[in-house]
Order: structure tokens, then sequence, then C-alpha cells
């Protein structure tokens, strides 16, 4: 099952875990964490790490760990995915 059950909704498996996009609309760096509900997902943490794929003119490619705490560059903004180990 794709986490909250998206797969119900026909979306493509690449987006079933998405699980976040943050936008910095201000002029000025700003930094955010996620949390995560686990128990509310029916998943275990350590199954899973917070991944970003590359998107061209969007994001570079890289892995959060859940406690990070993540920068937003001024009009920019960030895709994040659970993924499995």
């Amino acid at each position: 099952m794709g986490v909250c059950g998206l797969e119900r909704h026909g979306l493509p498996e690449m987006h079933r875990n998405l699980i976040g996009t943050a936008g910095n609309w201000n002029d000025d760096p700003t930094s955010f964490s996620l949390q995560i509900d686990w128990k509310a997902l029916g998943l275990n943490a350590e199954q899973y790490h917070l991944y970003a794929p590359f998107v061209k003119d969007f994001q570079e490619e890289t892995s959060f760990a859940f406690s990070q705490i993540i920068m937003a560059n001024p009009k920019k903004g960030w895709l994040i995915y659970l993924k499995k180990n």
C-alpha cells in the first residue's frame, strides 16, 4: 500500500509517496522540518528516508534525515518523498 493509500486516487506510482511540498515565497532563506505521524500512516520510520529527486530547473537530488532542519532558498521550494530503504 502506498503512503496514505494514494494509489486509490489514480496517481502514478512515482507520486504515491509524495509527502510534502515546501515553498518559500519570501526574499530571505527560511528553514522548516517535517513531523511525520508514523502510526497514522501505518509505517515503520526505520524502513524509510526523505528523498528529494532531481527536478530540472527546480531542485537537486538529495536526501534528508527525519530530524533535519531543511533550508529553502528565496523563491524556491522542495518536493519531498518518502522512499523505502
